[in-house]
Parts: structure tokens; sequence; C-alpha cells
């Protein structure tokens, strides 16, 4: 498989993924949501206005797991050679295996503590791809950046906008399928139907890998490719 094909498939894959577990913490946990903060952080100040104490000290401990991922993000490529993109998938991976085990009756913000720090890194990690940002864990700006282009291609006469089109419109579809499967999923193994997540993630690391050796191979022939002019030249 191409790079440029394995990439994007990686991007349309994370995206159900994102669905698929938004679907899930909405459907188990009282509609809260394990991929953003905003409401979390609404209501910190609520409780910081009113509430009580356990809330808060909930609350903001989502709030410290979520920042920790996005600082995370930053850190691990500085100060180590793991690929980003396999460190994501790994701690998705365990997110979901524990989101299994947790009962159904215990505090939906502490239920969502894997997700709140695994789809954060996720977040920061898949960020789009061929020089489109989009995010892989929520969907308001890819809904944006559709509908812009949509109006664009169609009132402004925008011929690029096409490619654009295509691209956002193919990773709501994603998303939002992620989202339709968690429904049954959920109904049929509660808190469990997060162990179905594993699948997808499976794909998605065939995905990755398969990008990483199709860029290796370039290198290697642009290596080789060089050392061919400099016997030439020689």
């Amino acid at each position: 498989m191409k790079e440029e094909q394995a990439e994007r498939w990686l991007h349309y894959v994370m995206s159900l993924i994102g669905g698929f577990l938004g679907g899930y913490a909405i459907l188990n946990r009282s509609g809260l949501l394990g991929a953003a903060q905003t409401s979390n952080m609404i209501n910190t100040v609520l409780n910081l206005a009113g509430g009580s104490l356990g809330d808060l000290a909930i609350r903001l401990g989502a709030l410290v797991l979520y920042v920790s991922g996005i600082v995370a993000t930053v850190l691990i490529p500085r100060y180590t050679r793991w690929d980003l993109k396999n460190v994501s998938l790994a701690l998705d991976a365990a997110a979901v295996l524990i989101l299994g085990f947790l009962p159904q009756g215990m505090d939906n913000m502490l239920a969502l503590y894997p997700l709140f720090f695994a789809l954060s890194v996720q977040w920061c990690t898949f960020q789009g791809c061929r020089g489109y940002a989009s995010a892989t864990v929520f969907s308001t700006n890819n809904l944006r950046q559709f509908a812009t282009a949509v109006a664009a291609f169609y009132f402004g006469r925008e011929e690029k906008m096409r490619e654009k089109i295509k691209f956002y419109g193919a990773t709501l579809a994603a998303f939002h399928l992620g989202v339709a499967a968690s429904w049954p999923c959920c109904n049929l193994a509660g808190v469990k139907s997060a162990w179905i997540c594993l699948a997808p993630l499976a794909a998605a690391g065939y995905l990755a890998a398969a990008g990483r050796s199709e860029e290796s191979v370039k290198i290697c022939e642009c290596r080789g490719k060089g050392a061919k002019v400099r016997g030439l030249a020689g």
C-alpha cells in the first residue's frame, strides 16, 4: 500500500475509533464525552461556585489527565525515539481494555479517566493528513471545514475545494459510522463493548506499519540514487 493511501486510511480508521469511543462514553456514562474538556471545565467552574469538593476534585483530576496527555505528545518525541503513533495506539488499546473492567455503577467521570488521557494523546497525534488539519476524536472543526468547502465549491465555483469536500466528508462519515456502531455494541455488551474497539485499533496498527514501510523504501531508494550519483561524479 502506498504511503499516501495508508496515511489517509489510517486517518479515517482513527476517526471511526474516535466516534465509537465518543458514542460509548455517552451511552454508558450518562452523556459524558471522554474526548473533550469544554463541558468538564464549565462544570469545574460551577463546582467552584457552589458544588461539592468531591465532585470538584474528580473533575480537576480529569482535566489534569487530559492536559498530561497533551504534554506527553510534546515530550515523547523530544526525549525518546518512540513513534508517537504507536504510543497513541497502545494507549487507546490499554484504555479500552481498562474500560471493560470498570463497573457500570461507579462514578461516571472516574470511569472515563482512561479515555481522557488516551484520547488527548490521539487528538494531538492524529491531526489530519496531506495538509488537511482534522481531529479524529470530535467533529466540530471537521463539520466547519466541510461546510465552508461546500459553500466555496457550489457558490464560489472554486474547483480546488472538491478534494477538500471529499476528505472532510469521508472523515465525518467515518466518525459517525463509529458512533452508529457504538449503539448496538453498547446495547449488546454494555461497558464491555469497549473491547470491540480493539478490532479497528488492530487495523490502525497495520496501516501505521504499512505507511512506515513505504516511507523506509523511499528513503532507501533516495540514498541509493544519491550514492550512484556520487559514484558517477567520482
